[in-house]
């Protein structure tokens, strides 16, 4: 059971400042107080249950996998060792993205990360050699990172969350990330979680002056993921290139949430998700770009594309615009559809069976999006990482609607 006790003991075991063992313990009041809904509806239909009972955890994973970075020019560590080693840096930043409305779930990693990294690239750096943050999640785990990217710096990193073991427990990742002037973050994060875990895994990050942050997700793994990526354009001339992927089998739920806020003058942002349900599966995508007054020029568009393969599979899109000036430009678009007949019936006709059409089908779905990614070693990773997802499926039916 979750208590005072267990705030008190992580600070302590980590020499924490007295400042963040305040913010822990507010946190944790709060969450107390805040309302815990056991289901999420959206729509008319489709209802999403988060049947994890947050209360009953006692222990938790304290380890984090920080990867080794012969590198002076960047700062890669754990980050409990960073709160004392860079202590103004980490007061000034920690969960500086966060606020008081947030849900019960980001409020109670406010008040339990107890692993997770501390990157920082140095002013004017390139760090060439891409970064793999092997996230072992193998018990329940509350963890944080901060990513700070120095003035005409760049960085390439992946989040890989994958578990060892098989069994019933949460994860919880916060991850605050900050772009300054002319910088440049490609940022994947892989999820191939076992498919007895809950996942709460948030993305926020906001971007300075002609800042770049490059984003796609994977959702792969767990039985219930809930996914935030919320992208903060404050420069002039900042760009947000938000990109996502998922494939939901038997009775995976997910629900995704993405969101872009236009603040500086001539911002860009591109919001593209390609998702694919079959067996009983779930997703909710809801998108936002949002346009302050002063974001004049704005240009914003979103876009989602999902592929429903089974009869009990469910999903729903739902895209929106904020618009508060004229001079934008802005749009967005959703579609939810089965296996095109016409391209089905085109494959077969060049010798292969109904089921090796339908597979070729899938496997080229997600090929557009990635595509579009910056990196290439996330595009290879991305791609790999789908093929061996297919490979392991062993009973891979596709069922038209009404067989």
């Amino acid at each position: 059971m979750i208590s005072e006790n267990t705030i008190n003991a992580i600070s302590k075991k980590n020499n924490e400042p007295e400042w963040l063992v305040k913010s822990r313990l507010n946190s944790f009041y709060t969450y107390k107080n805040s309302e815990k809904p056991a289901f999420f509806r959206y729509g008319l239909n489709i209802v999403l249950n988060f049947d994890y009972n947050l209360d009953s955890i006692s222990k938790f994973d304290l380890t984090t996998n920080a990867p080794d970075v012969d590198n002076d020019e960047i700062t890669v560590i754990d980050i409990r060792k960073a709160v004392n080693e860079f202590p103004e840096l980490i007061k000034e930043y920690i969960f500086s993205l966060a606020n008081d409305k947030d849900d019960f779930f980001i409020i109670l990693n406010r008040a339990l990360f107890s692993s997770g990294l501390f990157i920082r690239v140095k002013e004017n750096i390139n760090i060439d050699e891409p970064i793999i943050f092997n996230n072992f999640v193998n018990a329940n785990k509350f963890s944080y990172n901060l990513i700070i990217l120095e003035k005409n710096s760049r960085l390439t990193l992946i989040e890989d969350l994958k578990s060892d073991k098989s069994f019933n427990m949460y994860n919880s990742s916060f991850n605050e990330i900050i772009v300054k002037e002319n910088s440049v973050l490609n940022y994947g994060c892989i999820n191939t979680l076992s498919n007895e875990s809950y996942n709460h895994n948030i993305i926020r990050t906001i971007v300075k002056e002609n800042g770049t942050m490059n984003c796609i997700t994977g959702l792969f793994g767990s039985s219930f993921t809930k996914l935030e990526t919320t992208t903060y354009l404050e420069g002039e001339y900042s760009n947000a290139n938000t990109f996502g992927v998922f494939f939901g089998k038997n009775k995976q739920q997910f629900d995704i949430h993405a969101r872009v806020y236009h603040k500086g003058k001539n911002a860009k942002s591109n919001m593209l998700t390609k998702g694919i349900v079959k067996d009983s599966s779930k997703s909710v995508y809801r998108g936002l770009v949002n346009v302050s007054e002063g974001a004049v020029n704005s240009d914003g568009y979103q876009k989602e594309d999902i592929l429903i393969l089974s009869e009990n599979a469910e999903a729903d899109s739902i895209p929106e615009l904020e618009i508060n000036n004229n001079d934008v430009r802005c749009t967005h678009g959703a579609t939810i559809s089965q296996i095109d007949k016409e391209k089905l019936f085109y494959l077969m006709s060049r010798g292969l069976s109904e089921e090796e059409s339908r597979r070729l089908i899938v496997e080229g779905f997600f090929e557009p999006l990635i595509k579009n990614v910056q990196s290439e070693f996330i595009q290879d990773k991305f791609r790999k990482t789908f093929e061996n997802l297919l490979k392991n499926e062993i009973n891979f039916e596709f069922r038209k609607k009404g067989e």
